[in-house]
């Protein structure tokens, strides 16, 4: 397992390094990190039921054939408006699969939801009693908010899509026309980031379930993650990295995760 996070960690640093790297190419291109700000599990069987807190995301099909969506929202707020948006890449961390692979796709919400405190804990995957603020099957703002289309509002057509295995590693959704109008539409208005759905190929019969990383988990590195690209205009002469509109927590978080790949790769040249 020890040896699973480092591989994670190394991953994230080898990824953060290269955007390092190409935002050399060229001056008033920036490269930010911002942070996960909700998230939450839906399941089909029970409208009642959430998991908000718990470490652990689902989607897919269960082995009682029943479906899991989840959703994630990013905090954009600290990215100026007037810039375009160059490249998006969504990182998500497998922590339990069945075997397998299947494809899973990011869907744009278009409406608000809610995170409330419904815990499922760990495995997790069945949910728990949802509590005020929480979205569920049937609820985007729990109990008295509805979504027009139970299973949650979003955009017909698919914002990116990946390739899920069973191996516990990250995995990656990156530039696709739709993810960069999905982020600049955010950046521009801000009231209408509701961020992603994440559903895995609800076609087929057989499991297809897997469980990602939240931002409540205890390891830094396998949160969620956002990386933007967009040229600003307004920077002059050097290019600039900045992680803009970063809490705390979400400064240890990447801290941690640069932190863990560098230990690894100094043990390996040791």
């Amino acid at each position: 397992m020890e040896k699973k996070r480092e591989t994670r960690s190394v991953a994230r640093l080898c990824l953060a390094v290269g955007l390092l790297s190409a935002s050399t190419a060229r001056a008033g291109i920036v490269t930010v990190v911002p942070p996960p700000v909700a998230d939450a599990t839906i399941f089909e069987e029970n409208g009642d039921s959430s998991d908000s807190k718990s470490p652990g995301l689902f989607a897919g099909r269960t082995s009682t054939d029943r479906i899991r969506r989840a959703f994630l929202r990013f905090n954009l707020t600290g990215i100026p408006a007037g810039v375009t948006v160059s490249s998006v890449q969504v990182v998500l961390s497998l922590t339990r699969a069945n075997s397998g692979s299947v494809f899973a796709s990011l869907y744009r919400v278009s409406a608000a939801w809610g995170e409330g405190t419904s815990d499922a804990g760990i495995p997790g995957g069945s949910g728990a009693p949802a509590t005020a603020g929480d979205p569920t099957w049937t609820m985007r703002v729990y109990p008295g908010t509805a979504w027009t289309s139970p299973g949650g509002d979003t955009l017909t057509s698919v914002s990116a899509t990946t390739l899920i295995g069973s191996s516990l590693v990250n995995y990656f959704w990156t530039t696709t026309p739709a993810l960069l109008a999905d982020v600049q539409g955010w950046i521009n208005a801000p009231a209408t980031n509701f961020g992603w759905q994440l559903r895995i190929d609800e076609s087929q019969i057989a499991p297809t379930a897997k469980r990602f990383g939240s931002r409540e988990q205890s390891d830094a590195a396998l949160r969620p993650v956002l990386i933007v690209r967009y040229d600003d205009p307004a920077v002059g002469g050097a290019p600039v990295t900045a992680v803009p509109a970063l809490d705390a927590p979400a400064l240890l978080a990447l801290a941690a995760v640069l932190a863990a790949g560098g230990a690894w790769l100094l043990r390996r040249g040791a």
